[in-house]
């Protein structure tokens, strides 16, 4: 019977093929098979790739169904804050944290410190670093040296330190060296490089301050209203001066 198969030429060896074998247990076993791989090929080619498509339109509608459950959550959060009150935090956090090498308000905080404290500031230098924007936003450095030469006793130079936790940009005191009322203070700043190009997909969840964080934050606050108070001139009204003789 396979060597008939080989000789398959025309549609009258077919159907002598047929006719001759069409009785015997091989034959039935050839279209059994037959009937099989054409089933398995329908279902490979047909069914299966259907079976795909349909599972990953459940899949894109499960996600799409997440993605407006989070949009939704995020309006309700977005929609209960005030405009205001996120400026303010913002403001604060940007002046604690700067973006930049924020100089002059690292001069700005020294300056309040020293004149809260009535210490006398004589000298100061600061470790600029390099000015490339490309390789400021390589270098993992986030801080900025301050070296500030002071005149005091040490009363005032607590009261200089404890000033300057409370100054924004935020800082930390590095060493300190005193003698005989003249004191060399290094003082790390530091800053926060943000890429312009940043940019936060909109369907991610949006990340509510812990209670910890929210407290920091008032603290920052708070040290930003009493800096701006320190630094309001308070002008008392004057009296208008009469000339003489009238």
């Amino acid at each position: 019977m396979l060597r008939d198969l080989t000789t398959l030429r025309t549609f009258e060896d077919i159907r002598l093929f047929y006719f001759k074998y069409k009785d015997s247990p091989e034959f039935s076993l050839l279209g059994v098979s037959l009937l099989i791989l054409v089933g398995v090929i329908i279902v490979w080619k047909g069914i299966m790739p259907q079976t795909h498509d349909w599972f990953s339109v459940q899949d894109e509608i499960k996600a799409t169904k997440e993605r407006i459950t989070q949009l939704q959550t995020n309006q309700s959060l977005i929609t209960g804050i005030s405009q205001t009150q996120l400026d303010k935090d913002y403001a604060a956090a940007a002046t604690a944290l700067p973006y930049q090498k924020d100089y002059g308000g690292m001069i700005e905080s020294i300056d309040g410190a020293t004149s809260v404290s009535n210490m006398e500031r004589n000298d100061y230098s600061i470790e600029v670093g390099n000015l490339s924007t490309k390789s400021a936003q390589l270098s993992p450095q986030t801080t900025i040296t301050v070296k500030v030469s002071l005149q005091g006793d040490a009363a005032k130079l607590q009261k200089f330190l404890a000033q300057l936790t409370k100054e924004l940009p935020l800082s930390e005191v590095v060493s300190i060296e005193y003698n005989d009322s003249a004191v060399n203070i290094e003082v790390n700043f530091f800053y926060k490089y943000l890429s312009p190009s940043t940019k936060f997909p909109y369907t991610d969840p949006i990340r509510v301050l812990s209670q910890s964080h929210q407290k920091l934050l008032r603290d920052l606050i708070k040290w930003k209203d009493e800096q701006s108070s320190l630094n309001t001139p308070n002008f008392l009204p004057t009296e208008t001066a009469t000339p003489s003789g009238i």
